[in-house]
Formats: structure tokens, sequence, C-alpha cells
């Protein structure tokens, strides 16, 4: 009898730790999905902002290309009366429209590398977390491993 009721106390032990165990891996599990959900989240604000951002880029470098294409329509007549002045309006003109298209190409590697540093310092902060929730479960299961010896 008094085998049996160390047989029951054991394996009631045993049940405990375990319990307490695959609580702690739940809980560690828990703050892992929650860390994995705030950086997905940040992940997709973060691609919308740059995506609308080179949208509007994209949508203004068209506009201006539109207007400099029809501006050049509209000018057309000109290099009948003095071809060397058309010309050369025609070429400062289309200088001047690259310089700006390299401005709006600058500014959106400039927004991807923003975008890019942002990501990078959430992916170092979800990491952060991922590895302080592991550390913390580790030492819970030490904890417990110890104290079953």
């Amino acid at each position: 009898m008094d085998q049996d009721a160390n047989r029951q106390h054991a394996f009631g032990l045993f049940a405990s730790r375990a319990f307490d165990g695959m609580e702690a891996w739940a809980d560690a599990n828990q703050e892992i999905l929650k860390a994995s959900v705030d950086f997905t989240t940040s992940a997709a604000a973060e691609g919308l902002r740059l995506f609308s951002g080179i949208q509007a880029s994209t949508i203004e470098a068209a506009k201006a290309g539109r207007d400099y294409w029809l501006g050049r329509l509209n000018e057309a007549e000109g290099w009948q009366k003095d071809p060397l002045a058309w010309y050369h309006k025609a070429a400062i003109d289309g200088l001047e429209e690259t310089t700006r298209a390299v401005a709006r190409a600058q500014e959106n590697a400039g927004a991807v590398t923003r975008s890019a540093e942002k990501l990078q310092a959430t992916v170092e902060l979800t990491a952060e977390k991922i590895q302080q929730t592991m550390n913390t479960l580790v030492a819970e299961l030490q904890g417990m491993s110890r104290t079953a010896e």
C-alpha cells in the first residue's frame, strides 16, 4: 500500500510538472505569436506607406511627362520660324525634365531605403522579444527540472 501511495505521489508530481512545462511553453508560444503579429502588422503598414508614396510619385511623373510633351506639341510650329532657337529650347526643356525625373527617382530610392531601415529596426525588436521569451522559457524549464531532482 505504501508503494502505491509513493507511485501515486510520483505520478502526481510528474503530471504537475508536465502541466507546468506545457503552461510555460504555451505562454512562450503566445508571446512569440504576439511578437510575430506585431511584426507582420508593422511590415504591412510600412509596405502600404511605401507603396502609396511610390504610386503618388509615379502619378506625378506621368503628369509631368504628359505636360512636357503637350508643351512640345504646342510649340511644334516654332521650329519653322526659328529652328535653332526651337532646338535650343527643346534641349534645355528636355534636360530640365530629365533632372526632375532623376530627382523623383532619388526620392523613391530614399523612401525605399528609409522603409528598409524601419523594417530592420522592427525585425531587431521582434528578434529581441523572441530571444527574451525563449530565455525566460529556458530559465523556467531549468527551474522546474532543478526542483524535480
